[in-house]
C-alpha cells in the first residue's frame, strides 16, 4: 500500500493533495516504507499509515483499482493493534538513544518494559501477537535472563529506584513466593559484590555539588509504582555504608537526575560505596 502511493509521483501528489485539502492533515509528515531489520522504523511506517487512514478509505473510493491494496475495516484493526505493539519498542529504542552516556540502570529499565510488553502479548487477547510475542520472548530470555541479576544491583543503586522498584519489577512477572526470592537473590549478589569491592578498595571518590530537577512529566509505564507497597527493610547490626543507603528513603521516581553525579557527590557520606556504585552503574 505504502509502496504502490511512493512508486509514483502522480499518485503521491494526488495522495497528499486528499489529505491536505479534505482532512487537513499535515503533508509534511511522508509516507515511507520500512527496513526489515528495524523495528523502529516498522514502527514509523506503519504510524504514519495510521495518521493517513481517512485519506486511503478515501482514495479507494474514488480509485477502484486500488481496493485490492488498502485494507478493509478488520484488517485496519489488526494494523492499530500492531502498532501499539510496535510503539513501546520505538520508545525505548529512543530513550536510549537520546542519553549521551546511556548507563545500566536506564537500561535495564527498558528492558523490564520490553519483557512486561512480550507477556502481555503471550498471555492477551490478540492471536495476531501470539505467536511472534513467544518467540520474541524467547529470544529475550535467551539474551537478557543471565544479565538481569547484574542490572537489577545497578538499578538498587539508582536513588529514585532503591529496593522498592526491584520488589515492583517482579511482583509484576512472578508470583509472590517467587518474587520476594528473586529479591533476596538480587540483594545477597549485591551485599557480595560490594564486601568484595570494599575489601579491595582504600580510595575515595572526589566531591561534587549535586542539584537534581524535578521533572514535570510522568510515565504511564509506571502509573501504579507510587501505590505500590514493598517490604521494609529491616535495621541490621553493624551496619555497612549500603545497608545506610539502603535504609534512606528513595527520590521520586521520574526525578531528572544524573546517577553517576549523585554518587560523586555523596563521597563524603558513603567515601568507598560511591566508588562503588559509579562503577558499577556505569557497566
Amino acid at each position: 500500500m505504502v509502496k504502490l502511493i511512493t512508486k509514483s509521483s502522480q499518485r503521491r501528489k494526488d495522495f497528499y493533495e486528499i489529505a491536505e485539502k479534505i482532512f487537513h492533515l499535515d503533508v509534511r509528515r511522508k509516507l515511507n516504507l520500512d527496513m526489515q531489520v528495524c523495528w523502529n522504523s516498522t514502527y514509523k511506517m506503519v504510524d504514519n499509515v495510521i495518521y493517513y487512514k481517512n485519506a486511503f478509505v478515501y482514495l479507494v473510493s474514488t480509485n477502484s483499482p486500488l481496493k485490492l491494496y488498502v485494507p478493509v475495516e478488520e484488517e485496519w484493526e489488526k494494523v492499530t493493534i500492531v502498532h501499539k505493539f510496535l510503539k513501546l519498542f520505538y520508545e525505548v529504542t529512543y530513550m536510549f538513544s537520546v542519553a549521551k552516556t546511556p548507563t545500566s540502570n536506564l537500561y535495564f529499565k527498558g528492558a523490564w518494559m520490553v519483557h512486561r510488553r512480550l507477556l502481555e502479548a503471550t498471555q492477551g487477547p490478540y492471536g495476531l501477537l501470539t505467536n511472534i510475542g513467544n518467540r520474541m520472548l524467547g529470544k529475550f530470555d535467551k539474551y537478557w535472563s543471565e544479565y538481569n541479576l547484574y542490572l537489577l544491583c545497578a538499578v538498587i543503586l539508582d536513588p529514585r529506584c532503591k529496593v522498592k522498584f526491584v520488589e515492583y519489577y517482579f511482583s509484576k512477572l512472578f508470583v509472590p513466593d517467587e518474587a520476594i526470592e528473586r529479591v533476596d537473590n538480587v540483594l545477597s549478589t549485591l551485599r557480595s559484590l560490594s564486601d568484595e569491592y570494599r575489601l579491595h578498595s582504600t580510595s575515595t571518590s572526589p566531591i561534587v555539588n549535586l542539584s537534581p530537577i524535578v521533572s514535570g512529566s510522568g510515565d504511564d509505564y509506571f502509573d501504579d509504582y507510587n501505590t505500590f507497597s514493598g517490604r521494609r527493610s529491616r535495621p541490621q547490626a553493624g551496619r555497612s555504608q549500603l545497608d545506610l543507603y539502603l535504609e534512606e528513603p528513595a527520590l521520586e521516581l521520574n526525578m531528572e537526575l544524573d546517577v553517576l553525579e549523585f554518587w560523586h557527590g555523596s563521597s563524603m557520606r558513603y567515601p568507598k560505596l560511591s566508588k562503588y556504585c559509579s562503577l558499577r552503574v556505569c557497566i
